[in-house]
């Protein structure tokens, strides 16, 4: 189910001219090659990479998508992850089991604060320079930009999506 405003933005009618944290975005490419959404199928491959989902010539406000949750994306305030790359590297090192059990009891300190973080800058007015995190409403992962470049386009970065 679509929310009215993603869909009023979709169809040109939105009154709102501004991106708040929190909001839901569709993203809609437009080029020579192809002209569509970027959406995301879920994937057993080892890339989770975006594709950009056809529309037909004049339909671009009015997105017929087999399920709109994968071309769906929220905008987040960013969140902390020092505390579980700590906790993945305790793990891969084998640590003692205090020190891990230490870094459980900070990951969940880290999660609860970027979970207050979040709710603090709900609907928070986006300026130009603020750092964002786009999650995928679909799968629950991260829009990342990848220094590597693209599978399907060499002279483009690889965009993917991660945990």
């Amino acid at each position: 189910l679509v929310s009215p405003r993603i869909m009023s933005a979709v169809n040109g009618a939105s009154a709102q001219t501004s991106l708040h944290i929190g909001d839901t975005v569709l993203f809609f490419v437009r080029s020579k090659e192809r002209n569509g959404h970027v959406y995301y199928e879920l994937s057993s491959a080892p890339y989770n990479f975006l594709s950009v989902y056809p529309v037909k010539t004049g339909s671009e406000k009015e997105p017929d998508f087999p399920n709109v949750a994968f071309a769906t994306f929220k905008v987040l305030a960013p969140n902390k992850y020092k505390a579980k790359q700590h906790l993945n590297a305790l793990e891969q090192r084998k640590s003692e089991e205090y020190e891990i059990s230490n870094a459980k009891r900070a990951v969940d300190a880290e999660d609860l604060e970027n979970e207050q973080e979040q709710m603090r800058r709900l609907g928070t007015k986006v300026l130009y320079g603020d750092l964002l995190q786009i999650q995928h409403t679909g799968s629950k992962k991260y829009v990342t930009v990848c220094s590597e470049a693209s599978k399907t386009e060499s002279n483009n970065l690889l965009v993917n999506l991660n945990d």
